[in-house]
Formats: C-alpha cells, sequence, structure tokens
C-alpha cells in the first residue's frame, strides 16, 4: 500500500489543474481502499437502529463523489486526502431531538462500537448551527484494521439528524444544484442566505417546542412570528413558493427505476436531469471491484457536467435510498409540508395574541 504522503500530494495535483487525469486515478484509488470501511459503518447503523428500536427512521451510506472531494481538497484550507473524515459518509435520519439524543449517548458509551472502531471528535451543530443555519449532529470514527500483516487506519463519518433537519438540508442541496450554486460551500446571493438562515431559526424553534425543550411563553410566540414575517417577506421577494411548487412537480415526474434483489449489497444510482429518470443498478458484495471500477468509468464521463449525477451507495434498505438522499431525486416534498405545518401553527399564535 502506498504511503500517505503519495495520496495527500494530490492536493498539489488539483490545484494546478483541476481536473487533472493523475489526480482522479489517486483520488479513485484512495477511495476504493474505502468500501471496506463503508461495510463496517452500515453494521454499525443497523446494530444503532436495532438496539434502540427506531422506527420510521432514513438510513444512507456513500462513497463521497469525485467532484466533491476535489471541492473540499480546494476549499477547505490544509485538508489533506487521508485526513478527510467523510470519505465513507453514513446518516442516520430519527424522528425528533429526543431520538437523536438516544443515539448520540448510545455512541459516546461506545459498547456498540465493537473492538476496530473508536470515536474520534464530535461536532454539535445543533446546539451551535453552522453560519448557514445547517444544524445536524456529526461523529468521527476510525476504523482499525490490517493487510497482510500491516495495520492501516480509515475514518468515516456518521451524521445524525432529525427529519426537520434533514428536510431544511435537502433544501439548501437541491435548490443549490437546481441553480448551480454552492449554498453549502458559502457561495450565493444574500437573500438566499437569509432565506435559509431564517427557515432554519423556524424550524428549530418548533423542533425544541414540539420536543418539549421548550415551553410557549407570548415572548416566545412574538419572536418566532417575527421571525416567520421576515421569512414570508424573504420567500415572496425570491418567489421561493413558486419555485419549490416547480422542484415538487419535477420529483413527480422523474421515475424511480429499480432492479431490487433482495441479496445485493452495493448500488449504483443514476439521476439524469434532463430525462427526469432515476435508475439503479444493484450488485452483489462478491462484485465489489468490478461495481467499483464500473463506478470510477462512469464518475470519469460525468466528470464535466451535473445535469447527469452517478453515486455509489451500501444497500441496506432500497425504499430509503431516495428518503435518505433526497437531494439526488430534487424531492423538497418534506421541506414544503413542514413549512406549511409551521406557519399554520404560527397563524394560530398570532390569532391568539391579537
Amino acid at each position: 500500500m502506498k504511503s500517505n504522503t503519495y495520496y495527500n500530494n494530490v492536493y498539489k495535483l488539483i490545484s494546478e489543474d483541476f481536473n487533472s487525469r493523475q489526480a482522479h486515478e489517486v483520488i479513485r484509488e484512495w477511495r476504493s481502499h474505502n468500501i471496506y470501511t463503508l461495510d463496517i459503518a452500515s453494521k454499525l447503523l443497523e446494530r444503532i437502529v436495532k438496539n434502540l428500536n427506531l422506527k420510521n427512521c432514513y438510513i444512507g451510506q456513500r462513497l463521497k463523489r469525485l467532484v466533491s472531494i476535489k471541492q473540499k481538497l480546494v476549499k477547505s484550507k490544509g485538508m489533506r486526502l487521508t485526513k478527510m473524515q467523510d470519505i465513507v459518509g453514513v446518516r442516520l435520519v430519527v424522528n425528533d431531538l429526543k431520538e437523536l439524543a438516544k443515539v448520540v449517548k448510545l455512541l459516546q458509551e461506545g459498547k456498540i462500537l465493537g473492538k476496530n472502531i473508536s470515536l474520534v471528535r464530535e461536532f454539535n451543530y445543533i446546539k451551535k448551527p453552522k453560519e448557514d443555519g445547517y444544524r445536524s449532529y456529526h461523529i468521527t470514527f476510525e476504523v482499525t484494521n490490517s493487510h497482510k500483516g500491516v495495520e492501516y487506519k480509515r475514518l468515516f463519518e456518521l451524521q445524525v439528524r432529525t427529519k426537520s433537519q434533514h428536510a431544511w438540508s435537502t433544501v439548501v442541496e437541491t435548490i443549490g444544484t437546481y441553480m448551480g450554486v454552492d449554498f453549502k460551500g458559502g457561495d450565493g446571493e444574500k437573500d438566499w442566505k437569509s432565506f435559509f438562515k431564517e427557515s432554519s431559526y423556524i424550524f428549530s424553534w418548533f423542533e425544541k417546542f414540539e420536543s418539549g425543550r421548550k415551553h410557549l411563553t407570548i415572548d416566545d410566540a412574538e419572536q418566532v412570528i417575527r421571525g416567520s414575517i421576515r421569512l414570508k417577506e424573504i420567500m415572496l421577494e425570491l418567489k421561493i413558493t413558486e419555485l419549490l411548487a416547480l422542484l415538487n412537480n419535477m420529483t413527480s415526474d422523474i421515475s424511480y427505476k429499480l432492479n431490487e434483489t433482495s441479496k445485493n449489497d452495493y448500488a449504483i444510482i443514476f439521476i439524469d436531469y434532463i430525462k427526469k429518470e432515476s435508475v439503479v443498478r444493484t450488485y452483489p458484495k462478491a462484485a465489489s471491484k468490478t461495481v467499483n471500477d464500473l463506478y470510477i468509468r462512469l464518475e470519469e464521463e460525468l466528470n464535466y457536467t451535473d445535469q447527469i449525477q452517478v453515486l455509489f451507495v451500501e444497500i441496506t434498505n432500497l425504499t430509503n435510498l431516495r428518503k435518505a438522499f433526497p437531494n439526488f431525486y430534487i424531492d423538497v416534498s418534506e421541506f414544503i409540508s413542514i413549512l406549511k405545518r409551521y406557519f399554520n401553527r404560527l397563524n394560530d399564535y398570532a390569532s391568539n395574541l391579537s
């Protein structure tokens, strides 16, 4: 196995030429070494769900896309390929803050991790949201394994979100994809950033209230009503209601084709935004090298377009793929539903206060 220095030098290659084929080969080689980690992370998710008897949750696992890895290397100062914690990314979407707290506590206790997984660091973006309003709980783990007597370590990141947080994050990514703007990376105009931040505030407030963490007072109601007024003004100016309706209609037009086989373990998802078509191909674990080679070839062919995307994922429940990765399906229906519910409740509060 090559040294970390070899892999980390890829930063120099993409700094000189963002589409360097040599850089692509190095990144893909490193990423292929993480397929085993993807399997370990998937099994951890299954143990969490079973241990806590979680119902109606969404789980998803994926290898980070080539273009996303390159963008992160360029944008994140000091980032190195071997230290990128989310080459393998796993996601657990639970119903509310109470369930989320149980998941975090279980992982912090450590018993469920097993011998070869250790917790490295935690980022509580719920207690301290990102500047754009992003909320979630991130935990980085390290997996220890050996190959031909040589021990090596790999990282993976678990994102634990509530459904409300997941819906908000999905809208940020989906609108960004539709508009060709990297809102997650801090790009975009001020008004759009205000929309995301204000909507996150409203979602956060109601989530705490509904979980029993916050008791409603007149001051609370007045404050959140003022926030909702600002949010509605921004939505009117940016014509966001019309945009969400457009995106939702696009979702209903996308066909979901699936050659589902219960014995298969991996999937390659194709999303064609022009044809409005989604195709999922599944493969058994025994074909991991074949499917990885196919993914590499397809990714190289599609490197210059965002209108067709390809994603490599670990399968646990194919019917949950769309729920775990709704941004790839332009699915904003959950956000629309939650926003309507919150606005209706705010109208009730306003009537009671007047």
